[in-house]
């Protein structure tokens, strides 16, 4: 005598073999879901890093100070003092449009470390 799950397995059964091409495309609809949240999750991770990863790279700097005029032996001791990891003075220089009030404030290397050691381009 059979048991009743065997009417069950039995419906089951026969709608697998009806239905197989929707099972198919079901299985393959979650399995491209996943593959594009897995592959969205990488980017953000990736994204999230880029600034830090940028930063390591340039070596730019964390903070920079106006000092007015420093003697070589007060920008010597700066680069002495406890956690300075690289140090590059600049000059700042102001450009003046002719016959203009705009002025474009720059800065000019003063040692061959800006630009080497501190701020590298990409």
């Amino acid at each position: 005598m059979a048991g009743p799950m065997s009417g069950v397995a039995m419906v089951a059964r026969s709608e697998l073999r009806r239905r197989w091409r929707s099972l198919v495309v079901l299985t393959v609809l979650v399995a491209v879901s996943a593959a594009v949240t897995l592959a969205l999750v990488a980017g953000a991770r990736r994204t999230s890093s880029a600034l830090v990863r940028f930063e390591t790279y340039s070596q730019s700097a964390d903070v920079e100070l106006t000092v007015g005029e420093a003697t070589d032996a007060q920008l010597r001791a700066f680069a002495r003092s406890p956690g300075v990891k690289a140090f590059a003075p600049v000059r700042q220089v102001t450009l003046v449009v002719k016959d203009s009030r705009r002025f474009l404030p720059t800065a000019a290397q003063s040692s061959d470390a800006f630009g080497t050691t501190v701020d590298r381009p990409v």
